[in-house]
């Protein structure tokens, strides 16, 4: 599912008409029609997106996550199945090894632990149930955000 390391030295994102660049989404999502729709949405408005089911793949990308800007935005699912907050581990790895990549996490679980390690890892929380509508919204303000100021500076 997840494009092997040597394509991103080869391709290069396509451009939308009017919005310049499109931005390049990694998505993790382990729910496979969640993920559909989720995907198809940022697909229609405009995203590139890549997909992800496990943390395992996330943590086959670290080489392209940390060291080549391959992706603009990080979109985890944080509850995952039966709970599992294994996401807050991977982006917390990412962070140690230096990726600044602008972290948008999706939780059916906005509690504490989630919030607080969001802000700790310099991510967002965008609690489910949420508008497939303003993902893209959500997703801009993220990563126009992660322009404006640098992430655990």
């Amino acid at each position: 599912m997840l494009p092997s390391l040597d394509y991103f030295e080869n391709h290069e994102p396509m451009m939308p008409a009017l919005l310049g660049p499109r931005a390049r989404v990694l998505l993790v999502e382990a729910d496979e029609d969640l993920r559909g729709v989720i995907s198809g949405q940022l697909l229609r408005d405009g995203f590139h997106v890549y997909q992800a089911v496990s943390t395992a793949e996330v943590r086959a990308w670290f080489p392209v996550l940390v060291g080549q800007d391959a992706v603009d935005l990080l979109v985890f699912d944080v509850s995952g199945r039966g709970g599992d907050r294994s996401a807050i581990t991977v982006v917390r790895e990412l962070r140690e090894a230096g990726c600044r990549l602008p972290v948008l996490f999706l939780s059916a679980l906005p509690d504490a632990v989630v919030s607080e390690s969001a802000t700790e890892l310099a991510a967002f929380v965008l609690s489910k149930p949420f508008s497939l509508e303003g993902l893209a919204e959500t997703a801009l303000d993220v990563i126009d955000g992660a322009r404006v100021r640098t992430p655990l500076s």
